[in-house]
């Protein structure tokens, strides 16, 4: 028997980086062809290439069993079939199936008997589960159980040839020659020239000559009731026809020939009763001989001799045969009606079967040819569809439905009255997912949604199937998200949202289901958002919008829902950004104006009829230049910022963008290139870093981003790669460090996470992977290098996620309420110290975070508002003193950043909005002697200061291709040296000391650091040094005490810390280490 390994099977099941885009039904079709063609190992590599979070992935690891059952890889084939049924699909039958052969081929009869059975529970009327499961028991002399099993397979597909075989040679073995004969014959009739045709007719010849055959297999103790045929077998042992007086109906010489002539005649065809035999084969050989088709029935069993004298016959007497083949019909005649326990005994019901021959439906019909009694429907894979009763062709009492995969679909309950009672519909892991309340047939009382978690996510009161009263939405929480209330179907009244926190988010009005009045939207801080009047479900009057900083953004009047008149927002500096006039119909009409963040005049667009005819850029002073203007609104334009440099290019036609448009950085560079057809985005879109290197890539149609994108690092390296679908985030992204390594996969479905996504670790094997449905999390794992699970937490029971990588160690800790990250996530130290803390709010961190050394000092603080960074974050040394102090508005960096040294003298002061350094940026030494003077625009190094004999230089532009910057301090001792390719940083940064002391070196390549990075204490005693590959921590970190001593030595890899982390004291002594995989801890030594 050939085996693999089973981490083998679970590498290229799981771990799979195959961009699949080719279809996985064209993968598996493929499969199936190498299958076929006996190509086990090609078809198996074909099946890995269809991915776990396909839909179509558990009908491959059906196929994928198979495969691994054909080549003799028994243990492959039970692991394959195990990961398939853990994963929801239709094809839980055919694992089933092939789990239970696996069993059987490796003598495990008890685990292959119990799957068998466990199978037959959730698909009772399948054939070929019964067949195997009889041929487990006949292997094994359990001959009564085996003759139950093919009974059953022979009725679920009367044209099933192995069935009647096995019949066969049960009633064969028992010297039961009448009933062997009868199967046999059907047997050979359905499968008359195949490997096993000729076998079997050696053996019907041997019995029909009452030789006493044993090849397969010897005689057993009858425990069949064979008095029916007694007589007919009396006949059959007394060889009675096999003389030569009694003639031939063929000229071909078998002593099977003129017994079958002897049987048709004397088998008692008016005998019916409840004998399997009787309703299984008396309809067949009755139409045989009621339509004297005895000889083509002969021929047909003779075929696998290839007598001349057969193939003469049969090529003579086609019309003849085919008229024959049509009496195959009568052994359907079984599956009309057959025993079940629908309701608690065995009693004999009508079916219906789909056109391939399933079961569709089992019941009974009365006299009136209505519906009465139970009823059971099906899908075609055989799995329960439905149960109930009828009465009178209506349906009575409960009804259970299921899915095709076999999980509880929803439940009903009738009277004669109609649908009454709870309608209840479930998910797939068996939760509610609506419970509705009916009353002769309408829906009356509070129907409650549920989410996939269990949690109560609506409710609505109903009268007469319309919605009538107070409603609720809640959030997983538990807590109220909407409340609102309807009157004869239609919103009436307050609708109030709520965050999650309680407090209101927003407040709205109905009349008669249209918002009418005033309406408010808070953020989480209890700061207005915007705040306006709705008539008739629109928007009317003057709206207001604000920034959560209380600033305002947009003030705008509106008739029936489009602006109208004056329209201006603002930056949330205070600052204007635009002005903008409308028309009664909402089409801009007249000037627009636009503003830098600084609150200068950029641009101005005038309008007439909403048709765009004139753009113009305004300098320093407010003057107009640049001008591109038409009647028609065809032109093509440029604008420039106040300060000359080019903004944007491009064209219109007719007021609608068109063709190709670039925005460009402040030194040149095109910064981004798009097209337009008709006024929407149509074609690539690019995205360029401001050295020219291509930064991201996409194409859209009809406004829409389709297909793959692209991101790539500064140094070309892809950094994220994904694919769109009608502008939504499909199938898998992948995202890379700047090294190229692959560090994580998300499978996305219309947009929504969903399906396995995976993490890897610095080493590349996968290190954990998670399940999402729409954006929840329903399951976590975490694995070691082995593939072997370290860590399993079940969110749709468990409260809390847990990291602790390979060993044992809690790392972080999560709460968790339905999938989502809820309340305190911690991070800790090795000695279960506090590392981190911060609260989330439906899987956003909100309110404060604190962050600590391992000596308990507090190293970090800030704040969050609705997920993003906001307000004044602070950084400390771990002696306690202030490192930093910045400000965030909306996650990104804002208004004054400053760095100090340890001694408490200003390190730097930068200028940011909207996450860009804007203006001056100063750079200082620890002796308060300024360094450098570095002057941005957008984030974009523009030029630099420095001191020189007392007050700054002239301002020194930074130009493209290779640039130095070098400044000195103002007693003229070099202070800072940067190398410029491009306006990236490519070579060596230095910093020193007004004494002359170098303090710090970075290595650039690409704007990445690299190589040796190095700090220096001011007696020139190396403080620090650390390992960069491609901008990420790769090797050894080194810190120093000042004394030189070596302090603490990490181990990097691709920017976790992996390896041991070591701690000194002051002589030098280790006093700690800690081993760290993948920037989890994983073992401490004291």
């Amino acid at each position: 028997m050939l085996k693999i390994s089973l981490f083998t099977v679970l590498v290229f099941l799981i771990n799979s980086v195959c961009a699949q885009q080719t279809p996985s039904e064209e993968l598996i079709e493929k499969g199936k062809k190498l299958y076929d063609e006996g190509q086990y190992d090609q078809a198996i590599q074909q099946y890995r290439l269809v991915l776990e979070n396909d839909s179509n992935y558990n009908a491959m690891m059906a196929e994928l069993a198979m495969t691994y059952l054909a080549k003799n890889s028994y243990d492959s084939a039970i692991y394959v079939a195990n990961q398939g049924l853990a994963v929801s699909g239709a094809d839980k039958m055919h694992l089933l199936r092939t789990k239970g052969t696996a069993y059987d081929a490796l003598g495990e009869t008890d685990k292959a008997i119990a799957t068998y059975k466990m199978a037959i529970e959730s698909y009772p009327y399948n054939y070929l589960l019964h067949f195997n499961l009889g041929i487990t028991y006949y292997n094994n002399g359990m001959y009564k159980e085996a003759l139950a099993c093919f009974e059953q397979s022979a009725t679920g597909n009367p044209y099933h040839a192995s069935s009647h075989r096995m019949l066969a040679l049960l009633a064969a073995r028992q010297k039961m020659y009448t009933r062997a004969l009868l199967s046999l014959e059907t047997f050979l009739a359905l499968e008359p020239a195949s490997s096993r045709s000729n076998p079997m007719l050696v053996y019907l010849e041997n019995m029909s000559g009452n030789y006493l055959d044993t090849s397969m297999g010897e005689f057993i103790e009858p425990f069949i009731d064979n008095s029916i045929f007694e007589e007919v077998d009396h006949y059959f042992k007394a060889k009675l026809v096999l003389n030569s007086r009694y003639p031939s109906i063929i000229d071909f010489r078998a002593d099977l020939v003129k017994q079958t002539q002897m049987l048709v005649q004397v088998l008692p065809f008016d005998k019916l009763g409840d004998d399997f035999w009787v309703k299984m084969y008396f309809p067949f050989f009755n139409a045989v001989k009621q339509g004297n088709y005895l000889e083509p029935l002969l021929y047909t069993l003779l075929t696998s001799t290839g007598s001349d004298a057969v193939k003469d016959y049969q090529s003579k007497n086609e019309k003849t045969l085919k008229a024959f083949y049509q009496t195959g019909s009568n052994l359907s005649y079984i599956k009309q009606q057959r025993m079940a326990n629908l309701d608690g005994e065995m009693k004999l019901y009508q079916c219906r079967y789909f056109d391939d021959g399933q079961l569709y439906s089992i019941g009974n019909k009365n006299d009136q040819d209505a519906e009465t009694g139970p009823w059971e429907y099906f899908f075609s894979n055989g799995a329960l569809q439905a149960k109930g009763r009828y009465l009178n062709g209506s349906k009575d009492g409960d009804w259970v439905y299921y899915t095709v995969d076999g999980n509880l679909k929803s439940t009903e309950s009738y009277t004669n009255a109609g649908l009454t009672g709870d309608y209840t519909d479930y998910y797939d892991n068996g939760n509610k997912r609506l419970v509705a309340p009916y009353l002769d047939n309408q829906a009356q009382g509070t129907v409650r949604w549920y989410d996939y978690f269990g949690k109560i996510s609506s409710q609505v009161d109903f009268k007469d199937s319309q919605r009538q009263g107070k409603g609720f939405n809640y959030f997983m929480t538990g807590q109220v998200s909407e409340s609102f209330n309807y009157e004869a179907g239609e919103l009436t009244g307050a609708d109030i949202h709520f965050f999650s926190t309680g407090d209101t988010s927003s407040v709205y009005n109905y009349e008669a289901g249209q918002l009418q009045g005033p309406s408010r939207n808070y953020f989480m801080n209890g700061q207005i958002a915007s705040f306006g009047n709705y008539k008739d479900g629109n928007q009317d009057g003057e709206w207001l919008e604000y920034y959560s900083n209380g600033k305002l953004k947009a003030r705008a009047t509106y008739t029936d829902g489009e602006v109208t008149g004056k329209y201006t927002s603002y930056y949330h500096n205070g600052k204007p950004e635009s002005v903008r006039l409308f028309n009664a119909e909402g089409q801009p009409e007249g000037q627009s104006l636009y503003y830098n963040i600084a609150g200068e005049l950029t641009t101005e667009e005038i309008y007439t009829n909403g048709i765009l005819v004139k753009v113009s850029s305004f300098d320093k002073n407010g003057k107009a230049y640049a001008i591109s203007d038409s009647a028609e609104g065809t032109f093509d334009f440029t604008t420039y910022d106040t300060d000359g440099k080019k903004m944007n290019e491009g064209s219109y036609a007719q007021g609608t963008p068109t063709g190709q448009w670039n925005a460009y950085y402040k030194n040149g560079q095109v910064s981004q290139s798009t097209n337009y057809t008709d006024g929407r985005l149509d074609g690539e879109v690019k995205h360029f870093y401001p050295n020219g290197k291509l930064k991201d890539l996409v194409t859209y149609q009809e406004g829409q981003p389709v297909g793959q994108f692209v991101q790539y690092e500064i140094n070309g390296k892809v950094k994220t790669e994904g694919w769109y679908k009608d502008g939504l985030t499909d199938n898998f992204w992948r995202y890379y460090n700047s090294k190229g390594e692959l560090t994580a996969e998300n499978y996305y479905i219309e947009g929504d996470l969903t399906g396995y996504n995976y993490e890897y670790s610095a080493s590349g094997y996968l290190s954990s992977k998670r399940k999402n449905l729409n954006g929840r999390v329903l399951s976590y794992i975490e694995f070691n290098e082995k593939g072997d699970t370290t860590n399993y937490t079940d969110l749709q029971t468990d409260s809390s996620m847990i990291f602790r990588g390979i060993g044992n160690m809690k790392n972080c800790e999560i709460t968790t309420t339905a999938g989502m990250h809820q309340g305190s996530l911690t991070w800790y130290y090795p000695d279960g110290t506090v590392s981190s803390k911060k609260m989330m709010e439906l899987g956003l961190p909100e309110g404060p975070y604190v962050r600590y050394y391992e000596n308990g000092q507090l190293a970090r603080s800030g704040g969050y508002l609705n997920g993003n960074q906001v307000g004044k974050w602070n950084y400390y040394y771990e002696s306690g003193a202030k490192e930093r102090e910045t400000y965030f508005f909306e996650d990104k960096k804002d208004s004054i950043s400053c760095s100090y040294y340890e001694n408490g003298q200003l390190e730097e002061k930068e200028s940011y909005f909207d996450g860009d350094l804007q203006g001056d940026c100063y750079q200082y030494d620890d002796n308060g002697e300024l360094m450098i003077k570095l002057i941005y625009a957008n984030n974009e190094l523009m030029g630099y200061q420095y001191n020189k004999n007392g007050e700054l230089c002239d301002t020194i532009p930074v130009t493209g291709g290779q640039f130095k910057v070098e400044a000195f301090f103002n007693n003229g001792k070099k202070s800072y040296e940067l190398d410029l390719l491009n306006f990236a940083n490519e070579g060596q940064l230095k910093k020193y000391d007004s004494k002359g002391q170098i303090r710090i070196v970075r290595n650039y390549k690409d704007d990445l650091l690299t190589g040796v990075s190095q700090d220096y204490y001011a007696n020139g005693q190396l403080k620090e040094e650390i390992h960069y590959v491609d901008g990420l921590k790769d090797g050894e970190e080194n810190q120093y005490f000042e004394n030189g001593k070596l302090k603490k030595q990490i181990s990097w890899k691709s920017d976790a810390e992996h390896g041991p982390t070591k701690y000194f004291d002051a002589t030098g002594k280790l006093i700690k280490e800690v081993d760290y995989s993948n920037g989890l801890f994983i073992a401490v030594k004291n």
